[in-house]
Order: structure tokens, then C-alpha cells, then sequence
């Protein structure tokens, strides 16, 4: 009779990708840098931050490169500035409408890679 301990083979573990700390890392770090971008242009933007995020300003493509950094954290390995658009964006809220999906699938598949 064995007295050792049976272990049983490690399970994929699932994680849900995490939408809303992403979400709010990129909207809140978008704000920032329109905030700075108006400022200097002597652009008004709306004070409540539906208002800001939904107005029309030019969000370059490079600063939301640079905010992938600020995500890579939350999602555990390196983002491809392939995600994001050449030209960049018209409002915060278009930036994240386009940049969040793309984030999200290429976590999907670094996830695919670790099961391996």
C-alpha cells in the first residue's frame, strides 16, 4: 500500500479578460493626454467626463501607443502598436471603441499560446 499523494494533472485555467481595469486604464490615461492636447490648442472640452470622452479632438496614434504600455501590465504581456490605427482617432470614445477589441483578442490568443 502507497502512502504518497496522487496529484491530478494540472487544468487549463480560464480567465475572464479583464474588460472593465483595461477599459478604464486606456479611458483614463486617453483623458490625460486630451486633457494636455486641449490645453495647449486653447480647445474647450466639456467638464463631465461622458462629454469629454464622446467630443471631437484628434487623439494621435502615437500617444495611444504609448498608453499601451500603461495596459501591458493589466494583461500580462506586450502589446503590438499594430493595435493600433495608423492616423489615430477623433474622440477617446472612437480610440477605445477600436483599441479594446483588438487588446482583447490578442489576449485570446496569448491565452491559447499558454495552454500549450
Amino acid at each position: 500500500m502507497s502512502t504518497g499523494t496522487i496529484t491530478a494533472p494540472p487544468s487549463a485555467v480560464t480567465t475572464a479578460f479583464p474588460t472593465a481595469a483595461v477599459e478604464a486604464q486606456l479611458r483614463s490615461s486617453l483623458v490625460d493626454v486630451v486633457d494636455g492636447t486641449a490645453a495647449i490648442s486653447g480647445i474647450v472640452l466639456p467638464a463631465d467626463p461622458v462629454g469629454k470622452c464622446a467630443a471631437s479632438i484628434q487623439v494621435d496614434s502615437l500617444d495611444v501607443v504609448d498608453i499601451l504600455c500603461g495596459v501591458e501590465g493589466i494583461v500580462g504581456f506586450e502589446l503590438k502598436d499594430s493595435i493600433v490605427r495608423a492616423g489615430g482617432y477623433k474622440s477617446i470614445n472612437e480610440a477605445i471603441g477600436h483599441v479594446l477589441p483588438r487588446i482583447q483578442s490578442a489576449w485570446q490568443k496569448q491565452q491559447g499560446k499558454g495552454s500549450k
